[in-house]
């Protein structure tokens, strides 16, 4: 399933992510991939308060990272304190 995910820590800490096919393994990828943000913050599934997801089959790939884009700027964005996310997805 293509779409958007918000990963919300027990700390307040959120990470706002996207798909284009498969939202499930990029949630096994936020803790599992020396890569990831999540993973780099030292962060484990034992410290989710909670997931939630979009699913926006159906929709362009441009449109999904619009859509994680205005997420993030709902937390406040990339370096407003309570995003884990690194970059921003569209400038």
């Amino acid at each position: 399933m293509p779409g958007v995910y918000t990963i919300t820590m027990k700390d307040g800490k959120v990470y706002v992510g996207s798909s284009s096919t498969n939202i499930h393994s990029r949630l096994h990828a936020a803790f599992n991939s020396d890569k990831a943000a999540v993973k780099s913050a030292g962060y484990t599934t034992s410290d989710i308060s909670n997931i939630s997801v979009n699913d926006m089959s159906g929709h362009s790939w441009k449109a999904i990272r619009e859509q994680e884009q205005s997420v993030m700027d709902q937390y406040g964005g990339v370096g407003g304190g309570t995003l884990l996310n690194r970059r921003n997805e569209v400038p």
